[in-house]
């Protein structure tokens, strides 16, 4: 309700009850059911008597006539996009319906032309292949990364790099630090944890 135009909440503000509210705040933003046929009545009219202004720039003209579909279609009329579009190509300015046919005749047909000949003359200089595909192989970006040597920074930044040869560590020389023996570590061990 706040932010409703002073002239029109006036007029509502002493109604008590939020049904009351509402049909009367539709009555007062929509007009009566006279208002509303006079509405569509216009907005029909407009459509009919649709003309291009002289001088004006063909945007200009299609934005006012888009104006006036959606006016249309919000009122309920329904018109299919062939009598629409026939509708504001009918209403062009002579220069633009001359300049239309005349580029469209003249340039799209050269133009096509045109790129089938360099399309036609691209394909049969080049052959093409297809390289055969291994389904079998997937492909992803850890796949991509994983026969490549990995590097390990040291805290003195000299960079060490480890051979993919290189065997695992040797378990035998690995001290479990919960129960102190050989063989294993302190996360895979199988004794209670000492705290």
């Amino acid at each position: 309700i706040q932010g409703l135009p002073n002239d029109i909440y006036s007029l509502i503000d002493s109604i008590k009850t939020a049904k009351d509210l509402c049909d009367a705040l539709e009555k007062q933003m929509r007009g009566f059911e006279y208002a509303e046929q006079d509405r569509k009545a216009a907005i029909l009219y407009e459509y009919v008597t649709f003309k291009v202004i002289e001088g004006e720039q063909l945007l200009d003209t299609y934005l006012r006539y888009l104006q006036v579909i959606n006016d249309l279609k919000k009122c309920g009329y329904k018109k299919d996009n062939y009598e629409l579009n026939y509708k504001f190509l009918n209403n062009l300015q002579l220069e633009w319906k001359q300049h239309e046919s005349e580029e469209s005749d003249d340039k799209d047909i050269s133009d096509l032309k045109k790129i089938t000949t360099l399309l036609a003359k691209a394909f049969n200089q080049r052959k093409f292949y297809s390289k055969p595909t291994n389904n079998n192989l997937k492909t992803s970006s850890t796949s991509q990364f994983a026969n490549k040597k990995q590097e390990f920074v040291k805290s003195d930044d000299k960079k060490v790099e480890k051979k993919n040869d290189e065997k695992k560590q040797d378990m035998s020389k690995v001290k479990c630090y919960n129960c102190k023996k050989e063989g294993h570590f302190s996360k895979d061990c199988k004794k209670a944890k000492v705290k």
